[in-house]
C-alpha cells in the first residue's frame, strides 16, 4: 500500500540546503522503510522529489512510502541531505 506523508519543511539554518523524497526513512518493527520517489513524482500534487529551500523559508509536500498493508508505521526519520552510510 502507498503511504503519504503531508509534511511541512522550514530551513532553519543560515545556507540553502535541499530536502529530497530519496532520503526520508519510515520505522516499523524494527525495519527501515525508504521512501519511494519514484512513485512521488506521479502525485498530481507533488512538487519536485528535490526541492532546494532557502535560509528561512518553508515548503509544503508529500513523501511517499509503499509499504506492505500489514505494516503499521512507527516513527518518520526526516533528513535535509543524504546521510552518509
Amino acid at each position: 500500500m502507498f503511504l503519504l506523508v503531508h509534511v511541512t519543511v522550514k530551513n532553519i539554518g543560515d545556507e540553502a540546503q535541499a530536502f529530497t523524497s530519496s532520503t526520508q526513512k519510515l520505522y516499523a518493527k524494527g525495519k527501515e522503510f525508504e521512501a519511494d520517489s519514484g512513485a512521488t513524482i506521479y502525485l498530481e500534487s507533488s512538487k519536485s522529489p528535490y526541492e532546494k529551500i532557502n535560509p528561512g523559508n518553508k515548503v509544503n509536500g508529500i513523501v511517499l512510502f509503499d509499504i506492505p498493508k500489514s505494516v503499521k508505521p512507527e516513527t518518520i526519520e526526516l533528513h535535509g541531505r543524504p546521510s552518509p552510510r
